[in-house]
């Protein structure tokens, strides 16, 4: 692998990264107080019940289920991001790279800030990689 190519893998996997950073972000739930601002009837099996309010607890249900479906969806984005912020450990230990333990540091502490992380990415597709005798004894 070229170092053009390993350049272009670098800015997808970069791209890639702050566009689920972003998705995740974009999840936000309403405020609490805008959630309790607005209360939605109770209706008991004896009560009559109108048509509005009838629409009004087929929204709240439809709702409930919602959010039931944004949770998994949050759940999933969230173990994508994780995955790919430790993405750079896993290619190093993939390609047998010398500084892996630095690498994994780096990722851990400062790949928040985006520079650690671009960093760490450029540093663990460098060439610095184990020979086939070192793969040997380690």
């Amino acid at each position: 692998m070229n170092t053009t190519s390993r350049l272009i893998v670098a800015v997808r996997a970069f791209v890639a990264f702050i566009g689920l950073m972003a998705l995740l972000h974009s999840q936000g739930e309403p405020p609490r107080a805008l959630a309790q601002a607005t209360p939605f009837p109770t209706i008991s099996s004896s009560d009559p019940i109108s048509e509005p309010e009838k629409a009004l607890v087929e929204v709240r249900d439809a709702t409930a289920n919602t959010r039931d479906d944004s949770n998994a969806a949050r759940l999933v984005i969230t173990l994508i991001v994780i995955a790919t912020y430790f993405l750079l450990l896993i290619v190093a230990v993939r390609r047998w790279h010398r500084d892996t333990t630095a690498i994994g540091m780096l990722t851990l502490f400062l790949g928040w800030t985006i520079i650690g992380w671009v960093i760490a990415l450029t540093w663990a597709c460098n060439d610095n990689i184990k020979t086939a005798t070192e793969r040997k004894h380690a």
